[in-house]
């Protein structure tokens, strides 16, 4: 048995919802169908590519603008370093509660793991 691994050549689907424009004669204003519920208040990103971003920047520690070029360069769907931000600050949001929950239940653990593997915390030397 053998495997061989690829990427596709467009790994990522791009679906664009428009809302169509009515002119109403009788109150003389544009008035825009509404989107599906789905789609009203999605994210531009789904939940692979949240997770692909959050993945980049927090275990790889690439920078915005290494993730934007990947994305552009290599997935062919061009993003703003603006909005990458925009999507780590959605999954810290998301994150919080289950980390608050770790924070809380860790001063009453009988034993902990120790590692002096050191990093840096806002460009000081900080240890874990």
């Amino acid at each position: 048995m053998t495997e061989q691994s690829d990427i596709v050549e467009r790994p990522i689907r791009i679906a664009e919802h428009r809302g169509v424009a009515l002119w109403c004669p009788s109150c003389r204003a544009v008035h825009y169908a509404p989107f599906p519920p789905q789609v009203e208040h999605r994210e531009l990103f789904g939940a692979t590519l949240t997770a692909l971003v959050a993945y980049m920047k927090g275990v790889c520690h690439a920078s915005f603008s290494t993730i934007r070029k990947f994305f552009r360069d290599v997935l062919g769907c061009p993003v703003s370093r603006g909005h990458l931000r925009h999507v780590i600050a959605t999954v810290s949001d998301a994150l919080t509660p289950a980390f608050d929950e770790l924070l809380n239940a860790l001063p009453a653990q009988p034993a902990l793991h120790i590692d002096e593997t050191g990093h840096k915390d806002t460009g000081e030397r900080f240890w874990t």
